[in-house]
């Protein structure tokens, strides 16, 4: 059914899409019951089926979107038929459904220019939740570098890559403000300061260099690189590296810079994960062809020669072993029509797109990972006027 349609009782669905955004951060948490976030996306659910009658809405222009999105988590459920491991494919595949909930809201739901103002707060207030459960809740260790750190939350300890890459979105979104004059300057250099720190404190190598990608492209996105903006860019450059020099570095332990320098990195090949690669390409190569098209099915295949992992610590060779050359291909048409969007409806967040594709190189982004998927649905609320509005504001 068009959008074209109007309800006659309207609970505010932007409010659904605020809550999924802010409760990012306890997608790693569970409770009695299992994850918190499923929780989460269960009640939103009932309550967008609640507000819409059961109708289900979308804009005929982002068409194209949809089915992407249909076609992908479609194949991807259906893989659980011929997956080697049966029953992590069936758990994938239930995580998949309730990801389709999601899909459903975002798409049945179009925001006005200053919902989505709120909805990049939203993302804001995410990072902001991190950084309190980090420095002021408890931590834990990880590897072989004792001071390397990681936030607990809810009693779960998290990797400390998907820990550190919820702030690539906030960062980047902070650094748009502060292009375009929004805000409070001091708050927000704050916040990309600590948000650093934390980033730094969990030792991922990835995620700092997502974080700098995001912001790059960022910069670039803005429009704000006349000689005047690169002049003042610049300056507060300066101003953030000297504050980071003279406060930050400080703060991080010596082993856990020694494991962000170069040396480290070619020394342990990025914690073993060209061995994995290689050795993931090698099996697929040299497997089945029925494999080789359609996968092994979620963590189905097995590879390493010095640590043994089914997970590929690489987004689309996981959709390579789990899905075959028919998954890949979908989950690079739905990057694609997703990139294509997010050009259109939500320019700002294109920074941030970039920063998280860069991740998605070094580590596995599953259904569990709520960043990757919800960071795509975006342009899915988006309309043009909105950002026609932004792009109007930003001048």
């Amino acid at each position: 059914m068009n959008r074209d349609s109007r309800f006659t009782v309207r609970l505010n669905k932007a409010f659904l899409i605020y809550i999924f955004v802010i409760a990012l951060p306890f997608s790693w948490a569970s409770f009695a019951i299992g994850s918190v976030y499923r929780a989460v996306t269960l009640l939103l659910f009932m309550l967008f089926l609640i507000e819409s009658r059961f109708i289900v809405i979308y804009s005929e222009e982002k068409r194209g979107l949809l089915l992407s999105w249909i076609l992908y988590l479609g194949y991807s459920m259906a893989t659980f038929i011929w997956a080697v491991d049966g029953q992590a494919a069936i758990t994938n595949s239930m995580s998949l459904v309730l990801l389709s909930f999601i899909v459903v809201a975002f798409f049945s739901t179009e925001l006005t220019f200053n919902e989505s103002n709120i909805v990049d707060y939203c993302w804001i207030i995410a990072g902001i939740v991190c950084i309190v459960l980090y420095v002021f809740g408890d931590k834990t260790s990880v590897g072989e570098y004792g001071s390397r750190t990681s936030m607990i939350i809810m009693g779960t300890a998290t990797d400390p890559n998907e820990f550190a890459s919820i702030f690539i979105v906030p960062l980047s979104l902070v650094l748009f403000n502060l292009l375009n004059k929004k805000g409070s300057r001091f708050l927000q250099i704050t916040f990309m300061i600590i948000a650093i720190y934390c980033v730094l404190m969990s030792g991922s190598r990835g995620a700092l260099l997502a974080v700098v990608v995001a912001l790059c492209f960022t910069l670039v996105q803005s429009g704000k690189v006349d000689t005047k903006s690169i002049l003042i860019i610049l300056l507060v450059g300066i101003l953030m590296l000297i504050l980071v020099i003279r406060y930050v570095i400080p703060m991080i332990p010596d082993d856990v810079l020694t494991r962000m320098s170069l040396k480290a990195l070619l020394k342990d090949g990025g914690s073993g994960r060209g061995d994995l690669w290689t050795d993931a390409l090698r099996k697929i190569w040299s497997g089945s062809p029925f494999r080789m098209i359609f996968g092994y099915g979620q963590y189905g295949l097995t590879v390493g020669t010095k640590d043994i992992s089914q997970t590929m610590h690489n987004q689309f060779i996981q959709q390579l072993t789990n899905y075959g050359i028919v998954g890949l291909v979908l989950y690079i048409i739905l990057v694609y029509k997703s990139c294509k969007a997010i050009k259109i409806y939500c320019p700002k967040y294109m920074g941030a797109f970039c920063g998280m594709m860069f991740m998605s190189l070094t580590i596995t982004m599953s259904v569990a990972y709520k960043l990757l998927w919800i960071l795509l649905l975006m342009p899915a609320t988006m309309s043009k006027e909105g950002a026609r509005e932004m792009i109007k504001d930003g001048e």
